[in-house]
């Protein structure tokens, strides 16, 4: 959701994305598609693929554990914060 605020990072995010794209759709463009080697390719595109975009979404949340981490600290030390209200 911070994406979404900031313009700059949204703009690196989806050239980023375009790039990665791009370039395995230039690797895996000129395969033949009856062969079974041609079906592993693609299946090695589609794992990459994935991995990419998981580690993509990835690098927010753990940017964003530092800063929650201090709040949790913050309400748990004034006592205002208890296990049980995490749970529910």
């Amino acid at each position: 959701m911070q994406v979404w605020r900031n313009p700059t990072a949204l703009v690196i995010r989806g050239l980023s994305t375009l790039v990665f794209a791009v370039s395995l759709a230039g690797l895996y463009s000129k395969q033949n598609i009856d062969a079974q080697k041609a079906i592993q390719d693609r299946a090695g595109a589609l794992f990459f693929m994935v991995v990419n975009q998981a580690f993509g979404m990835l690098g927010p949340v753990l940017s964003s554990f530092d800063t929650e981490r201090q709040v949790v600290m913050r309400g748990q030390n004034a006592s205002s914060l208890r296990p049980h209200t995490l749970v529910a």
